[in-house]
């Protein structure tokens, strides 16, 4: 009858452990079942399993010293203390751990996103692909990789060219172009002299089939390729420093992004032509346009959305805030990624308005430039010197 009392003092014991834990967990329990696509990746609550953990190993602590002649003459009231005081202290020590989780994660589900990596020699700056080539710049000059199963390297270009700000490969012949603080050089792929485009300090730069188009302060130059001298290039100015650039090969539209304002840019065969412009708040960073849809990099205010049925009109239509400052922005499909730095990346369904956050990819490591072409999105890590590609959508 000792024995019988013993165990079910001891399963009342564990029962009213367990059920502070249960109550803790089940907030969440029902939000998982109200929206599963919230729940971040089997992630069970550490409160939960440390206190269980804690009530266990101080069970059997307080039955060891009880045995040793250290205890009371209760000694199912001196286990059940032990477990008690043992599960409170994990219980603690499991909602500090959930807390320094969901900081981490900004309340979104983690995302396990499979991928490959491929090391680089120096610190990544930069990064452009075309069909199977990837060109990564780093502070150094650029690596050359194929993009094929894996990511191996086929060459340097730019040896000892520092602080490079951009680059793109054209289109047709896979020239490199790199846009420097002293100019704008171009490359043949994998071997061969490169040529002195443009002297001066260029911040951006991006290609099309056979053209170059780079900027100098608030001005937008372009060059054929390929091309054996530097010399005077048409171009048009827009007023304000210009960011960014990138090319819209189907609809042969330049985007550019100043610190005010998002521009359409209609190539022609006299030269650029403005078709429209949107206002964006200051600080932008990057942009990218797939479609109809293009995304803005603002900083620390998030990301900026905008539609452009038609060249003639650019308006915005959403924004995305949840990360602490959004580097750089990819577009793939639905699929929006923003690279938030020390965070990773943020996966952003970006099919509907308003946006909705699918989860963030935190083992991406530290995102500070992204890149998504030909089915692939490739990602700078600053924290492992390394360029990693994961695979995603080619249509919406």
């Amino acid at each position: 009858m000792a024995i019988v009392a013993h165990h079910t003092y001891l399963s009342s014991v564990r029962v009213w452990l367990l059920i502070p834990a249960l109550l803790a967990s089940a907030p969440l329990s029902i939000a998982a079942q109200r929206d599963p696509a919230t729940v971040a990746a089997d992630r069970t609550p550490r409160r939960v399993v440390l206190a269980v953990i804690g009530a266990l190993a101080g069970g059997a602590g307080a039955a060891v010293l009880n045995r040793d002649g250290t205890g009371t003459s209760c000694r199912a009231c001196y286990i059940g203390g032990g477990a008690l005081i043992g599960g409170i202290a994990g219980m603690f020590i499991g909602r500090e751990l959930d807390q320094m989780y969901a900081v981490r994660y900004r309340g979104v589900p983690r995302l396990r996103i499979p991928f490959i990596e491929q090391a680089l020699d120096d610190d990544p700056l930069a990064l452009t692909a075309r069909d199977t080539l990837l060109a990564v710049a780093t502070s150094s000059g650029v690596t050359i990789l194929s993009s094929t199963g894996g990511l191996h390297a086929r060459g340097r270009r730019a040896n000892g060219i520092r602080g490079i700000a951009a680059l793109d490969l054209t289109g047709r012949t896979h020239a490199l172009a790199v846009a420097t603080p002293t100019g704008l050089y171009v490359y043949p792929p994998l071997r061969g002299p490169g040529v002195l485009l443009r002297e001066g300090t260029i911040q951006a730069a991006t290609a099309s089939d056979d053209h170059v188009f780079f900027a100098l302060g608030p001005r937008i130059e372009w060059a054929p390729v390929p091309i054996d001298s530097a010399g005077p290039w048409p171009g048009v100015d827009l007023g304000a420093r210009v960011a960014d650039l990138e090319w819209e090969e189907e609809r042969q539209i330049l985007w550019a992004l100043t610190d005010t304002l998002v521009l359409a840019l209609q190539w022609t065969r006299q030269g650029l032509d403005l078709a429209s412009s949107a206002r964006v708040e200051p600080g932008g960073r990057s942009l990218t346009a797939r479609g109809d849809r293009i995304a803005v990099a603002l900083g620390g205010a998030g990301v900026a959305i905008f539609d452009s049925p038609d060249p003639s009109r650019v308006r915005e239509v959403g924004r995305w805030a949840e990360a602490r400052f959004v580097y750089d922005v990819a577009l793939a499909g639905e699929r929006l990624y923003a690279g938030a730095g020390p965070e990773g990346v943020f996966v952003i369904d970006a099919a509907t308005v308003p946006l909705r956050t699918v989860g963030l990819a935190f083992d991406l490591g530290f995102a500070a430039s992204l890149l998504s072409r030909d089915g692939y999105t490739y990602i700078l890590d600053r924290r492992t010197s390394s360029v990693r590609r994961i695979s995603t959508p080619t249509t919406r």
